[in-house]
């Protein structure tokens, strides 16, 4: 059985090998995938480094989760039956792994907006990245967000009517529209977290861009009944709050 464990873990290692520059965003689904896979037959605290890695920048993410895995190799190598016994129960997996609780947020140009769900993320005591707010470390912008995206395990985009567009020559077909970095960031965490971890806010009467229609938009109606409804989708997508807290 520790042969077909050390298959999956040089797969998982030559996958990551491929990735060779920080303009590949795989990685942080290459993580979630391969703790997902070993967490089948590991127990889940001998996951937690892997979980864990979270250093400065891409380069080191990925040295780091390179090492775990063949740390690991050596461990099932020279201890097969303790490894056996301890890491391959007759049921495997039971536990799961607890998600980051860093939520990275995408925002246009309205600061209240951005405020509101920043501090209705710290009231669930999860971790709000909003971009400007994180240190530079001399990192370029594009730097900054790739270091900064691949920490977090869910994203809310708020989507609000900063800018108007129009098909060419037709201006009476003019319509409220989000800022250009909020659709292209949208689209990022869609890719590398999956749609059922990105929640999409929105703001008065915005354009919702036609394919990406199917998913669930929360309104931010004054009454603050958007908090809860985005607390839910938080919970859902696993990560461990309380809703109390917004209380």
């Amino acid at each position: 059985m520790e042969n077909n464990i050390l298959k999956i873990i040089d797969k998982q290692i030559l996958l990551l090998k491929n990735m060779t520059t920080a303009l590949d965003t795989r990685l942080p689904a290459w993580k979630d995938k391969t703790i997902k896979i070993l967490s089948d037959y590991i127990d889940t605290e001998d996951l937690e480094a892997l979980e864990n890695v979270n250093t400065s920048t891409w380069e080191e993410d990925r040295k780091a989760c390179l090492e775990l895995l063949n740390e690991l190799k050596i461990i099932i190598d020279e201890n097969p039956k303790e490894i056996i016994e301890e890491v391959l129960p007759k049921n495997p997996r039971k536990g799961k792994l607890t998600k980051s609780n860093k939520v990275f947020v995408i925002h246009g140009h309205d600061a209240l907006a951005r405020t509101e769900v920043a501090r209705t993320l710290e009231k669930l005591e999860l971790d709000a990245i909003v971009l400007h707010e994180q240190p530079n470390e001399g990192k370029t912008v594009i730097e900054k967000f790739e270091r900064d995206a691949s920490q977090v395990s869910f994203a809310v985009a708020i989507l609000t009517p900063d800018d108007t567009g129009y098909p060419i020559n037709k201006p009476d077909e003019a319509k409220s529209r989000a800022r250009q970095n909020v659709i292209l960031e949208l689209g990022y965490f869609s890719g590398i977290l999956g749609r059922s971890n990105v929640a999409v806010l929105y703001k008065g009467d915005v354009e919702i861009p036609s394919d990406y229609l199917g998913v669930v938009y929360i309104h931010m109606d004054n009454g603050g009944a958007w908090q809860y409804t985005l607390s839910k989708e938080l919970k859902t997508a696993g990560l461990n709050i309380d809703l109390n807290k917004l209380l």
